[in-house]
């Protein structure tokens, strides 16, 4: 029955919702007159009437069929009503009563607080009264203080301690009315200005006499005026126009009697004629501007200090970072003036340009004055620094400039000239000048420097020719090679020398030392590939000893061999043409030094593998060694000594047991020679190294040079190897006489490189 109701309930939402008339009744925004005029005019009244009846008809069913089915709830529903309209009426009697009461105890207080309220305007009235009368008699007996009409210097801080203690008195208050004090007060009015003029004088005459006990005094009168932070500002905004008026007249085209004209682009230039008048001018007044700069920084400071002793003074503002302030503004007004002035005239700015230096060390000297004076962190130069930029570039172009254009004139010739080069030196050193007198320019300059040794360095290298061999005649390729280099160390020299002579920064010497170092590897390489050519036909001419033959009985003891003459006339040569002419000292000596020792050796060990040696062959050796020498010594100055040819020339006379007991073995004389030394001694069945490793003795020789001693002492220990083991197939019971003492140079030989491994 339940969900038949419902059904029907849901039937007749849906109808209603569905017609078309009906469903207006359910909209939120129904208004019942509109409704009627809409349809009145389509419809009839009665058509109307008989839609609404069956309307409230279904609608009463509705209603019906609902109380129906919630009888038992709607009849629980009304019995809680009527407990809920008892309680209501039980709250209701009591919120009365409640009311009453509280409109008896109103009626008992009210009277007492408006007597409160009475008395506590009275008694407000009466302390205004009493405080206004207080006033006026504390500013009657300060007016006469202020009775005179001309106020001595030393009344003035009295006077303004009055007058500030009068004007205390009269604020916050309303006197109009009251005229007792009148008088007083215009008077006060007008002596405000008169001390405050004389204040600021006093300040200004002590900011002027540097004295910081002047202007604290200057501050005791302004200070009761309250005007202090006021005055203090405007003296400040009036010294630093001062010091702006000042840098932009020093900055005028006009001064020094350089008359402006207007050239192309209204750009201002001074008259022809007028250049250095103006610019001796310009220096004078920017040194003046400078000192001004200075002085009134200082200037500050004293203030700082008469600021710091009055305690009133502090509670106004802080002095500190005022006066801070004031010396960096100060310093970028400056900067601001120039860079107009730059702008403006372009006299100006050749002139900044072309003395640059002469400008950055005038504000370098400026900023270390000022920076004592700045109780901050802030790095100073940073402040003009972006105002010298465009001047810093120019410069520094020009300074480039000045360096790269001797260079491509030096190289229009294809050769440069050593006049030339030194000419190139002293620009050089003339640049570097410049940056030990102004550090914040050393770097780029140094820069600069380097840049230009650099392409002088890879000019010359692109003018060197292939001709290093030193074999045959000098020829042009060599000449050209030779003046390359020359011209290279004289600039390597130069260069060092202006690098050495000048105090520059730390961070200025790396670019000039790679620079440096760029023209040594080049003259070096050239030095090198000269001394390779020659290393290898002294090699060869040593080489050829072995086709004399040293097993003869006599010999001329005032000659030498055939090769060492040839060896003789080739060093000579070589050292007249092709060594000689070159001024690379140092570089020569550093090379040619380890080229002599590798020549030495090569010479000592083509001497042990000769065999057999006769007595005479022995002395014609020693003859031969010394000669080796003496022309090996003389490509060079300050060449070490043949301390391996000396040895050898002694280990020739000496029997094996002296020559292992010679302190020279190990030392002078390598071990590996000494054993060589022993083995040509030996009968044929004991072969030398290189007959046992097939080489020839000049292959053996530059195997010797490019390898250890240990390296030396094993291939001819496996020589000894193969000897023993040839031996003992053959059963011989006995050794060659040198074997042993060969055994026992090999045993201290490996013992020594075990110990030293």
């Amino acid at each position: 029955m339940a969900l038949h109701d419902d059904h029907a309930s849901d039937n007749a939402v849906l109808r209603i919702r569905h017609d078309v008339y009906l469903k207006e009744f359910l909209k939120d925004e129904f208004d019942a007159k509109q409704f009627a005029s809409n349809n009145l005019l389509s419809k009839s009244v009665a058509e109307q009437l008989s839609h609404l009846a069956e309307g409230i008809t279904l609608l009463d069913k509705q209603i019906h069929t609902q109380v129906t089915l919630h009888h038992e709830d709607l009849l629980q529903q009304a019995v809680s009503v009527e407990a809920i309209e008892g309680v209501l009426d039980s709250m209701r009697t009591r919120i009365d009563s409640l009311r009453g009461s509280v409109n008896r105890i109103k009626s008992k207080i009210v009277e007492p607080y408006n007597k409160i309220v009475m008395r506590n305007t009275q008694l407000s009235r009466m302390q205004t009264a009493c405080d206004i009368l207080r006033r006026v008699q504390r500013i009657l007996s300060l007016s006469p203080r202020l009775a005179s009409v001309e106020i001595p210097p030393r009344e003035l801080i009295k006077v303004a301690t009055a007058l500030g203690e009068i004007e205390w008195l009269a604020s916050g208050v309303d006197w109009e009315g009251i005229d007792v004090i009148a008088n007083e007060l215009a008077n006060a009015a007008k002596l405000r200005a008169q001390l405050r003029k004389k204040g600021e004088l006093l300040l200004a005459e002590g900011w002027s006499a540097g004295q910081a006990g002047s202007m604290a005094s200057a501050m005791q009168v302004l200070t009761p005026l309250g005007i202090l932070k006021e005055a203090v500002l405007r003296l400040l905004s009036e010294k630093e126009e001062a010091v702006a008026a000042a840098a932009r007249k020093a900055t005028d085209p006009s001064i020094g009697g350089s008359s402006a004209r207007t050239g192309p682009g209204k750009v201002t230039m001074p008259s022809v004629g007028h250049g250095a008048q103006f610019r001796a001018a310009l220096w004078g007044q920017l040194d003046s501007v400078a000192e001004m700069i200075i002085s009134t920084a200082n200037q500050a400071h004293q203030m700082r200090r008469a600021l710091a002793s009055r305690r009133e003074s502090a509670a106004m503002f802080d002095g500190d970072e005022v006066i801070n302030e004031f010396i960096q503004r100060l310093l970028a007004r400056v900067a601001s003036e120039f860079e107009s002035a730059i702008r403006a005239s372009s006299a100006v700015r050749q002139a900044f340009e072309s003395e640059y230096p002469k400008l950055v060390r005038l504000l370098e000297n400026v900023v270390h004055q000022l920076k004592p004076l700045v109780e901050t962190r802030a790095d100073l130069w940073t402040i003009v620094a972006p105002s010298m930029t465009p001047l810093e570039n120019a410069f520094l172009s020009r300074s480039l400039s000045r360096l790269l254009d001797p260079i491509h004139l030096l190289f229009l010739n294809k050769q440069p000239v050593l006049a030339d080069v030194d000419g190139l030196g002293r620009v050089i050193s003339t640049e570097l000048m410049i940056g030990e007198m102004c550090p914040s320019l050393a770097a780029p300059v140094a820069r600069n420097v380097a840049k230009a040794v650099q392409l002088f360095a890879g000019k010359s290298e692109m003018l060197l020719e292939d001709a290093y061999s030193v074999a045959g005649a000098l020829t042009s390729g060599h000449q050209r090679n030779i003046d390359l280099c020359n011209a290279l160390w004289s600039l390597h020299e130069t260069t060092g020398k202006a690098s050495k002579s000048t105090t520059l920064p730390a961070e200025a010497r790396p670019a000039i030392d790679a620079a440096l170092q760029t023209l040594w590897d080049l003259i070096q390489g050239v030095v090198d590939r000269l001394l390779a050519s020659l290393a290898g036909c002294v090699r060869a001419i040593l080489a050829s000893m072995h086709q004399e033959d040293f097993n003869v009985a006599s010999v001329d003891p005032h000659s030498v061999s055939l090769y060492v003459r040839e060896l003789q006339d080739f060093a000579g040569r070589v050292r007249r043409d092709f060594l000689a002419p070159l001024h690379c000292t140092p570089v020569l000596f550093a090379r040619a030094r380890t080229l002599l020792e590798e020549l030495y050796f090569c010479a000592a060990c083509h001497i042990v593998l000769l065999r057999p040696v006769s007595a005479a062959g022995k002395q014609r050796l020693t003859a031969d060694s010394n000669a080796i020498e003496q022309a090996l010594m003389s490509l060079a100055e300050g060449a070490p000594a043949a301390k391996v040819l000396r040895a050898i020339r002694v280990a020739l006379f000496q029997s094996h047991d002296a020559l292992l007991a010679s302190p020279s073995v190990g030392e002078a004389l390598p071990v590996s020679t000494a054993m060589l030394l022993l083995i040509s001694r030996a009968s044929d069945d004991l072969q030398s190294p290189h007959a046992t490793c097939q080489w020839t003795q000049e292959k053996f020789v530059t195997w010797m040079l490019e390898h250890n001693e240990r390296d030396r002492v094993l291939l001819i220990k496996v020589t000894l190897e193969n000897y023993a083991s040839a031996a003992k197939n053959r059963a011989l019971t006995t050794f060659d006489p040198v074997y042993p003492a060969l055994v026992d140079l090999l045993q201290r030989a490996l013992q020594a490189h075990a110990v030293a491994s």
